[in-house]
């Protein structure tokens, strides 16, 4: 007898799911690592993504560059052709100058997480079903922000690579226990 919370899927579908499953797992686990470097190491973390972020947005100011061509009039084309320009700067800047890089990244995530903060707490006046957590949440984001902000001299040196690191240790536990359920689901329906 089928169990009735479980979709019915073809088999064909249940050995790509066991498959991808395993995929999964192992972005998972390279998550977790590359998450305990960046807590352990936030600053040599910080410099590889920055670097990283400066060779993507090079390419993508490149690439927005060579295809303003394809915009409807001369109007859009200047408009795509300078934003092309804008993001190539942007991305040279970050990886000409590493640490004033990394100075304006961490004043661009202290100001969002000022905001973020002040926003949640907002919308958690005027939405009763999720106010608490909204409210939590928003008092998180804004702990962040002032701590940040009380450190701004010294927070470029942790911040990013920190936060991140936390983010992607439980992005990867999360990614390993839907794996896991994903891989239970295909042996269930085999």
């Amino acid at each position: 007898m089928a169990d009735a919370t479980l979709p019915v899927t073809p088999a064909a579908t249940m050995a790509q799911l066991s498959r991808h499953s395993t995929a999964i797992k192992v972005l998972a686990v390279v998550m977790i690592v590359a998450g305990i470097f960046a807590i352990v190491q936030p600053m040599a973390f910080e410099l590889f993504a920055e670097k990283v972020l400066g060779w993507v947005l090079v390419f993508v100011g490149l690439t927005r560059a060579f295809t303003a061509w394809s915009g409807h009039g001369f109007g859009e084309f200047l408009l795509q052709l300078l934003f092309g320009i804008l993001v190539i700067i942007g991305g040279m800047y970050l990886l000409w100058n590493p640490i004033g890089g990394l100075e304006s990244l961490t004043i661009v995530l202290t100001a969002f997480m000022l905001v973020e903060g002040i926003s949640k707490l907002a919308m958690s006046f005027h939405n009763k079903e999720a106010a608490g957590f909204l409210a939590f949440s928003g008092m998180v984001s804004l702990l962040i922000g002032v701590l940040l902000f009380a450190n701004l001299q010294t927070a470029w040196t942790w911040a990013i690579g920190l936060l991140i690191g936390i983010d992607l240790v439980f992005g990867g536990f999360s990614l390993l226990t839907f794996g896991s359920a994903m891989k239970r689901l295909a042996a269930a329906r085999s």
